[in-house]
């Protein structure tokens, strides 16, 4: 990223930082729905195949909610190195 100013840079790392953590957030209330996927397995036709989706999803969730956790983190540890509070 190219800047005109520091403040500019600020502001742009401080409203990246402001989506990041919605994102997270997101991610938070998709680890929590995967509660529900995992109580209706057996309810399904065909828990075993319900199972393995159920097994998928859960580590394509899992893995999203780690890189939005880091990306947040990441944002955060810029910010206070150009002197922004987090």
């Amino acid at each position: 990223e190219s800047f005109d100013s520091p403040e500019e840079e600020r502001k742009w790392y401080t409203e990246a930082l402001e989506r990041a953590r919605a994102d997270l957030e997101f991610r938070r209330k998709a680890v929590e729905r995967l509660a529900k996927v995992r109580d209706e397995i057996d309810r399904s036709k065909d828990p075993e195949r319900a199972r393995a989706t159920y097994e998928r999803r859960r580590a394509i969730v899992e893995d999203n909610l780690q890189r939005a956790e880091e990306r947040v983190r990441e944002l955060e540890r810029k910010l206070e190195s150009l002197g922004g509070s987090p």
